[in-house]
């Protein structure tokens, strides 16, 4: 812990050291924007700040008072700064010997106002009895109220504005049992109020601990006290920055350290605290403070001549003080951003992920774009090619009906034989040509879907790329409706790379491009090994998967034969009820033959339609049902074919479908060649 602070404290240097050298540059600017020619309706105000460890305080107030005198409304200002060493780092003189300089350098001159913008300037009032401090009417101090006459110096946070947030706590946070009180209780300039705020702590929450008048030997306790608080205590900072002889005692990166270390919520009436580890509430702005006191003085003139005060008096930052949090500590204590204030200044928000990585967005979107307008081309393709497969159809069925009738028609018809002969050649050649364009379509098909399959897969492959990416290195990680979103596009990548993979399956297979390699296929083993596959499958869905299968061979394709069965057994989980069961049956059958079968529960096949579902993208009922494309059961009957066997539907009593394979069965010579 010591060694944590004395790293502390050598960065509080650092930055006092940086701070100073900006407040400096400040002061040159007011200084240099002051010593033109002053005109009527000029305004001289003695600006006195402090070298201590309120120094970001002075720095950020001194800008907002210089904001204000360049643009605020009325007569133009011009700030006179002077600054003090109240903490002696770096040495300064005596407060007495400062203000004899003051004046000495101002003897001549009148001011419209004093602004002291820190409680150690504040001390200056008890030593000034000449020159410009004593002489001015007008004093301002930090966070002058609207309704506090202009001339009573008044605390820096006052104990009303302490009260606020005190008062809102266990609406944040209604667990809250115990307040502990951390202040300067001594009567100094920022423990002026202190007694008031304990009051006001004590009527919001009973269970109030003050602690009071802390130094730098009390850090190390006050460290280890609030990393072992009990839940429901909160912790309240009221100003704690000087004692009474000028020594820093809580600089914002020691309180920072104490937030960090801290188990239970810290609030605080300081806006430079906010992201210090501290929670927030109602906080004083230096800014608005500096701007504040600029105006008061403009408004304390207009009033003093007999001008119209109003325009002084309305403002967008009419307060000085803010309500402000830091989003970082409202998540980690659970505080709800509706329950705070109205037009509350939240900081630190994590920005979305359109923001946070636009590139990989845009990346995505474009991939994403580019996917839809290829799958658009596919669609119509597919479109086409039916209507090439109806009308081949057509002219399948006329040459049918043409030939059975051909005989009949010869035999009647004897007479008329050579003009009946020259009909028929014609039609036959017209028949062949018909035919010749249609398995010239269907090659054109098999070869644009293979084509399009394999390019299908490249802005596919980048969707599901930039998913992962965006899932596993995002910078927040994902959380919520984002993280939503990115799953719903990589499942839906899934399932397109899937219908894809089907695709090029039909086509390769019909244009016979697929080579089988038949061997031994033990039904039992590879029934359990589709099974197994399966399993995670039908625990989602509840279903049960029954076997009953008898040791036989069948002579097929192995892989070939465990997709056939996979496909039977997936459509009979996916269209079956949630907890319903599955039959896969198999065995020899007649001579030569074996036979596998795969019994649902679900809604069977009507009868009409059992021809039909063996079609390519054709579903039962496709109004109602989004679960699968179509290509499943086309890919079953095509395969089983090319094997040498047969596919068909028998109804399942008392509700459901049988699908039913049969292959040739591995002859004894087979068996031999395997050994």
């Amino acid at each position: 812990m010591a060694s944590c602070l004395n790293r502390s404290v050598r960065h509080s240097a650092f930055s006092l050291a940086r701070q100073r050298a900006a407040l400096i540059g400040l002061f040159l600017l007011a200084t240099g924007a002051g010593c033109g020619v002053r005109a009527e309706d000029h305004l001289d105000i003695l600006y006195v700040s402090s070298f201590s460890s309120q120094l970001p305080w002075s720095s950020a107030m001194l800008q907002g008072a210089m904001d204000e005198a360049a643009n605020g409304p009325g007569p133009r200002v011009r700030l006179f700064v002077e600054w003090m060493h109240a903490d002696r780092t770096p040495p300064g003189p005596e407060p007495q010997d400062f203000l004899d300089s003051l004046n000495t350098r101002y003897a001549d001159r009148t001011f419209d106002g004093v602004i002291l913008d820190s409680a150690e300037a504040v001390l200056l009032l008890d030593l000034a009895e000449t020159g410009p401090l004593a002489e001015t009417p007008l004093i301002e101090v930090a966070a002058l109220p609207n309704d506090v006459p202009v001339d009573v110096p008044v605390e820096i946070v006052t104990a009303a504005a302490h009260a606020e947030t005190l008062a809102r706590i266990p609406d944040w946070l209604p667990d809250t049992t115990r307040l502990l009180l951390i202040g300067q209780g001594d009567g100094s300039g920022p423990g002026r109020d202190f007694a008031a705020v304990w009051e006001a702590a004590r009527a919001t929450l009973p269970e109030t601990i003050a602690v009071e008048r802390v130094t730098h030997a009390d850090l190390n306790r006050l460290t280890a006290d609030l990393a072992l608080a009990q839940p429901g205590t909160v912790a309240y900072f009221t100003p704690i920055t000087i004692t009474g002889s000028g020594e820093q005692v809580v600089p914002l990166e020691v309180l920072r350290r104490i937030a960090e270390m801290a188990a239970i919520p810290i609030f605080s009436g300081w806006e430079q605290m906010v992201g210090a580890g501290i929670v927030g509430g109602y906080v004083l702005s230096p800014e608005r403070t500096g701007r504040a006191a600029v105006r008061a003085i403009r408004r304390a003139t207009a009033e003093r001549e007999g001008h119209n005060p109003a325009p002084y008096r309305d403002a967008s930052w009419a307060s000085s003080h803010l309500w402000a949090f830091d989003a970082r500590q409202l998540a980690r204590f659970g505080i709800a951003p509706e329950a705070l204030p109205v037009g509350s200044d939240i900081r630190f928000r994590p920005l979305p992920i359109w923001e946070s990585h636009p590139y990989e967005v845009t990346a995505a979107a474009i991939a994403l774009a580019g996917f839809l307008s290829l799958t658009g081309a596919l669609i119509v393709a597919l479109a086409r090619n039916h209507r090439l497969l109806s009308q081949n159809r057509a002219a399948r069925n006329a040459l049918q009906a043409a030939n059975t009738g051909l005989e009949e028609r010869v035999a009647a018809r004897t007479r008329d034989l050579a003009a009946q002969a020259d009909r028929l050649g014609r039609q036959a050649h017209q028949l062949e040509l018909a035919k010749a364009s249609a398995q010239a379509a269907s090659d054109a098909k098999s070869r644009l879907l293979s084509s399009m399959s394999h390019e299908l897969r490249t802005p596919l492959n980048a969707v599901l790329g930039f998913s992962q990416m965006l899932e596993n290195f995002a910078e927040p990680p994902l959380t919520g409706r984002s993280r939503d979103w990115l799953a719903a596009i990589a499942t839906a990548g899934d399932q397109l790379l899937t219908l894809i993979d089907d695709i090029l399956d039909l086509s390769r297979v019909e244009s016979g491009r697929v080579r089988l390699t038949p061997e031994i296929c033990p039904l039992e083993t590879l029934a359990d090994e589709c099974v197994q596959t399966l399993a995670p499958m039908a625990a989602a869905a509840a279903a049960t998967i029954q076997t009953a299968v008898t040791p036989c061979s069948a002579w097929a394709d192995p892989h070939r034969l465990t997709q056939i069965v996979t496909n039977l057994l997936t459509n009979a989980i996916k269209y079956g009820p949630e907890g319903g069961r599955v039959f896969l049956q198999g065995g020899p059958d007649r001579t030569g033959t074996v036979v596998l079968r795969v019994a649902d529960e679900g809604p069977g096949i009507p009868p009409d339609q059992i021809e039909q579902i063996f079609w390519p993208f054709y579903r039962v009922n496709e109004a109602a049902d989004g679960k699968g494309y179509g290509l499943g059961l086309a890919l079953v009957r095509t395969l089983v074919t090319e094997m040498g066997g047969e596919v068909w539907v028998e109804p399942n009593q008392p509700r459901g479908s049988i699908f039913a394979i049969r292959l040739p069965a591995a002859k004894v010579t087979d068996l031999r060649k395997e050994a």
